[in-house]
């Protein structure tokens, strides 16, 4: 359920608590005005429930318990109109708002026992109750007819809670798909550059804290145009997209792998020195160079650098890239380290 879905459910529960709370301090009244005062004071007992209730809602964070909590006053307080008999026989009519309650709140397998269960606690007081204690204006067709409509009413509310529960599943799989797309790259799969930059702020402040190594690798696919112009851009994102796959598998768990644009890569290595990043980079540029592309020749250039203090994702970010330059400006399928990170950078 989407938190949006359960706010609302929220708002609405403490809206028919305020709503139950004003029709049982009417009917008091009337009840008291008709001087019948056991039907006044137990009014009133499910007054001061549903108040509780309603003090408490704002206290419980779980929906499903609220809902159960509201409930219950309203089968009583119909349950109640019910026995009465109401003016002119019109206490049977309160039982037909159950199902709205029991089909919003509870959803259509609960809401239908609930609905049931309530229409069984009618007859349950017309057939039992009205022989043994009780006079009864109701008489049997009407009770069948107002069974029939409250059945059909059932009917109707599973049918609209089925259909709405359905088109809420498809709005929490778009709202998922879309959040998926917020921090990951649709073609590849990867991250993409916003979530990167997330992350990587996340690991230069543990960085600055514990002082905890952490590295960033530059990844750039050789000659990516020519594979574009000679084989066509479908084959260009088929390269891409297998890149991405191969470099994954070749990462630790923990690592960050991350399309940073066109068909440049970056692999954010935590705990990592830059030694370390060297040698991981290297190993990636061979794996790359050994995998078979659709019998196309394939290389990866990689620009390495490490964090250091005061290091933000952009000044990381453009040291890598540096190494990068010189990797390409060297021949390219190769691994450089950043002049900044070492002060003897070169080729690995």
């Amino acid at each position: 359920m989407l938190n949006i879905e359960i706010d609302q459910k929220k708002e609405v529960l403490g809206y028919f608590s305020l709503v139950i709370t004003l029709f049982l301090f009417i009917f008091i009244l009337i009840e008291v005005s008709l001087e019948r005062f056991f039907m006044a004071n137990f009014l009133l007992a499910l007054l001061f429930i549903t108040l509780i209730n309603h003090l408490i809602f704002k206290r419980i964070k779980s929906v499903k318990l609220m809902s159960y909590l509201i409930t219950l006053p309203c089968f009583v307080f119909a349950l109640v109109l019910y026995s009465d008999g109401g003016i002119d026989q019109s206490g049977i009519i309160w039982g037909f708002f159950i199902p709205f309650f029991a089909y919003y709140l509870h959803g259509p397998h609960m809401g239908s026992a609930l609905s049931i269960l309530y229409l069984l606690g009618q007859w349950t007081i017309y057939f039992y109750f009205q022989n043994h204690y009780l006079s009864f204006p109701y008489s049997l067709p009407m009770i069948a007819v107002s069974g029939a409509a409250y059945f059909i009413m059932c009917s109707f509310m599973l049918v609209f809670k089925m259909t709405s529960l359905r088109s809420n599943a498809h709005v929490e799989i778009l709202h998922k798909k879309l959040e998926a797309l917020s921090f990951t790259d649709e073609l590849t799969g990867a991250a993409n550059r916003r979530e990167l930059i997330k992350s990587m702020q996340h690991e230069l402040n543990r960085f600055h804290r514990n002082q905890s190594p952490v590295s960033l690798l530059m990844i750039d696919l050789d000659h990516f145009k020519n594979i574009n112009d000679n084989y066509g851009h479908m084959k260009g994102d088929s390269i891409l997209k297998h890149l991405s796959e191969t470099c994954q598998e070749g990462l630790r768990s923990l690592d960050i792998w991350a399309r940073y644009g066109g068909e440049e890569f970056c692999a954010l290595l935590p705990d990592t020195s830059l030694l370390e990043a060297a040698a991981m980079a290297e190993r990636l540029r061979k794996t790359v160079l050994s995998y078979p592309f659709e019998d196309i020749m394939v290389t990866i250039s990689i620009g390495v650098a490490t964090a250091e203090l005061g290091d933000a994702p952009t000044t990381l970010i453009d040291r890598a890239d540096k190494g990068l330059y010189d990797a390409k400006r060297q021949g390219r399928n190769r691994v450089c380290l950043s002049e900044e990170s070492l002060k003897s950078g070169g080729e690995v």
